[in-house]
């Protein structure tokens, strides 16, 4: 049995939905064709582990590139390819192919540069000549939250035809010519390949869909919001209207092989976030475009926790598993003055969760905690992302 609140937990790593779906593949520069696979892939036996390590939910590995540095990647399976910012890739002097483009994605539009590096490599692990979109070091820092620990996304092509295995239970990143024979016994189900992006068949309801499988990003369940309107047969099945903090469904959700019992859900382009599979390892064999579930179950269930209701001078609201929903902010108060309105949804301070950071930050006391000055957050006011810094409000000092 999972725990959690209605906030739905929104993804630190919003650059995925920078390209996803329309892929990298096509690129708008006279519809030159750029190659997302890697040339050639070297491993020193059959099946590698990668150095790993989990930033928050979300699985990364540490690789040079071009023989350069030590750069943390997210893998990101919804993201398309190999995404590096700007300061990552001038440290490892990747040769730009004179191609570039301003891509408009779901909150966000960014610029994109085309480039290919000789190599990359992690631990015993190396891809080979492979086509990598780069992206300005400041919008990449904005799209992550301001998390300045990941340099790039890795998506699952950028792994060519291996096997990869993504095993959120015991942080571990693996990669394989080919599929363990003991996988055969493991529940499984064939995936969608668009844009270089996994899609997932899943069952809402009576309802069947595609939803994306998106290991970057850190909520549950993302479902199309058409059909949670008034005249939709899922109406009925949400226990309250959807609303920023999120909703759990009333009912299951299947994903593949697996059924969510009562998942957290918030309305947007449909997707599986990485809390909804993170009790399984996860085997994509892209090959035959087979995804295995391997764990001890095929169910997980949540049960509803209502969210706290907060207070302070002039200002009141309610906290979740991650989120902040403010529902009155008076104009006397500190948190006017600092910018926030009633109504805003904190998702972040200084990337990190709003709840687990609201504490000190709404400390607007004299002996107040001010050490981890600038606070810079990011909320989300009228269904638009705002990043707001208070560090030039006075409030940090």
């Amino acid at each position: 049995m999972k725990y959690c609140g209605q906030c739905a937990g929104r993804r630190r790593y919003r650059i995925a939905a920078m390209l996803v779906t329309f892929g990298l593949a096509w690129f708008v520069t006279g519809c030159v064709y750029l190659p997302l696979m890697p040339a050639e892939t070297h491993l020193t036996a059959q099946t590698v582990e990668l150095p790993a390590r989990k930033l928050h939910s979300c699985l990364c590995i540490t690789a040079t590139v071009n023989g350069a540095g030590r750069f943390l990647l997210a893998v990101d399976t919804g993201a398309t390819g190999l995404i590096l910012s700007s300061d990552a890739a001038a440290a490892a002097k990747v040769e730009f192919l004179g191609k570039s483009t301003r891509w408009t994605g779901v909150r966000s539009r960014v610029g994109i540069k085309f480039a290919t590096v000789r190599t990359v490599q992690s631990g015993d692990l190396t891809l080979k000549d492979i086509n990598v979109a780069v992206v300005d070091s400041a919008e990449f820092r904005a799209l992550m939250a301001n998390d300045r620990r990941v340099d790039g996304l890795i998506g699952l092509v950028a792994f060519g035809d291996l096997v990869v295995e993504m095993n959120f239970p015991d942080t571990k990143v693996a990669v394989a010519r080919s599929a363990r024979a003991d996988l055969g016994e493991s529940p499984k189900c064939e995936y969608r390949l668009t844009g270089g992006v996994p899609y997932l068949p899943a069952v809402i309801d009576t309802h069947q869909e595609w939803l994306m499988l998106d290991t970057g990003y850190e909520g549950y369940l993302v479902l199309p919001k058409e059909l949670f309107k008034s005249d939709s047969a899922l109406g009925p099945t949400v226990k309250a209207p959807v609303n920023p903090m999120g909703v759990l469904f009333d009912g299951k959700v299947s994903v593949g092989p697996i059924a969510l019992t009562n998942p957290p859900v918030v309305t947007g382009i449909g997707r599986v976030g990485v809390r909804a599979i993170d009790a399984w390892k996860l085997v994509f064999d892209q090959q035959k475009h087979w995804v295995y579930f391997v764990g001890p179950s095929t169910e997980t269930a949540w049960e509803k926790i209502e969210p706290k209701m907060i207070a302070g001078p002039g200002w009141e609201g309610k906290i979740g598993a991650s989120e902040v929903q403010l529902t009155t902010v008076a104009k006397e108060s500190i948190l006017y003055g600092w910018g926030l309105r009633s109504g805003d949804l904190i998702v972040t301070v200084n990337g990190q969760p709003a709840s687990e950071m609201w504490q000190r930050f709404a400390d607007t006391s004299p002996t107040g905690d001010r050490s981890h000055s600038p606070a810079m957050l990011v909320i989300e006011r009228d269904a638009e992302v705002i990043k707001l810094d208070v560090g030039n409000a006075g409030a940090w000092k």
